[in-house]
């Protein structure tokens, strides 16, 4: 996970400053960074995090029947009886 976090904060740092120096280019001028330079970065952490990000997970102890993993529910929910109405997200329309 350290050559991961190494790895992508190098390649966010190149891409700011290429951003960067893009933006202060006329418009007029060759672009500061080109596609294969882009293509290139992304194969290069892909081979860094690929490896990591498709290791299986490791088999560990299940939780104890009642534990919680996630937040604890506050109030009612639909088994009690209890409201659980969430407020539709933006250009969702809301099903009563």
């Amino acid at each position: 996970m350290v050559a991961v976090e190494t790895k992508v904060t190098e390649v966010m740092g190149w891409m700011s400053s290429r951003m960067n120096a893009q933006s202060k280019q006329p418009i007029t001028q060759d672009p500061v960074v080109k596609a294969a330079d882009i293509i290139c970065k992304i194969q290069e952490l892909d081979d860094v995090c690929g490896p990591v990000v498709t290791r299986p997970k490791p088999k560990g102890e299940e939780p104890a029947e009642g534990a919680h993993n996630g937040p604890q529910q506050s109030g009612g929910d639909a088994k009690s009886g209890g409201s659980s109405h969430q407020p539709a997200a933006p250009g969702e329309m809301e099903v009563e």
